[in-house]
């Protein structure tokens, strides 16, 4: 499992996709004119709860995650993190765009994808759909936490969000009947297969650059 990446965290959580969360943030700005009152030191937490998980899967990354004590190292950050994340929401309720923001509900999203625990995703699936039902996340954000799910299960996924980069290519992991997959990715406003793994191929590749131009010169 360490090799499925969720590669729509790497575009969708940075903005790329995020049209239908912006299109609601500026209908509720014309609506409500004052600025949202955000609980603050929540969000500042859950954004260092995900710094510190993005530094040690940059390592996991880097090592190609065959190094056991990176991967040892990400399995703990990602289970504290869920754990506190279940503290949070037992005391507070679901997230919701008035307390933590747009961004603050996208990193909350970010992290339970990171979930080790299944049951924990499991749970929480429901109120990803219900936010992007409302338009505070792209639908992306549920159909990415879905396809992981049935994944883990064992099961085909559904609507192409997880794959494997191989020797270079994206590889698009097992997909339940996936002539017809565009079907189902439309109905949820996202872009056709094809172009999605174009998208990705670009990001990794654009990557691969990065990370050339900035390794040490002989």
């Amino acid at each position: 499992m360490k090799k499925i990446f969720c590669s729509i965290l790497l575009i969708s959580v940075c903005g790329v996709s995020s049209f239908s969360a912006t299109r609601y943030q500026e209908k509720r700005q014309s609506e409500t004119p004052k600025k949202p009152e955000y609980n603050e030191p929540l969000r500042q937490e859950l954004f260092a709860m995900t710094r510190a998980a993005q530094r040690v899967r940059q390592r996991a990354v880097g090592a190609k995650f065959e190094d056991e004590k990176f991967n040892k190292e990400l399995d703990e950050v990602d289970g504290r993190n869920t754990e506190r994340l279940k503290a949070i929401i037992k005391e507070n309720g679901w997230f919701t765009i008035d307390t933590i923001g747009i961004d603050g509900l996208r990193i909350a999203f970010l992290l339970i994808t990171q979930s080790p625990s299944l049951e924990f995703q499991k749970e929480m699936l429901p109120n990803l759909k219900a936010s992007a039902d409302r338009g505070e996340l792209a639908m992306e954000a549920y159909a990415t936490l879905a396809d992981r799910i049935l994944l883990k299960e064992g099961k085909a996924q559904i609507y192409g969000t997880q794959a494997q980069f191989i020797e270079g290519k994206v590889v698009i992991s097992p997909t339940e009947d996936i002539a017809h997959v565009d079907e189902r990715r439309h109905k949820l406003g996202m872009p056709p297969l094809a172009d999605y793994i174009k998208a990705l191929e670009n990001y990794h590749r654009m990557a691969a650059e990065r990370e050339k131009k900035a390794a040490p010169k002989n």
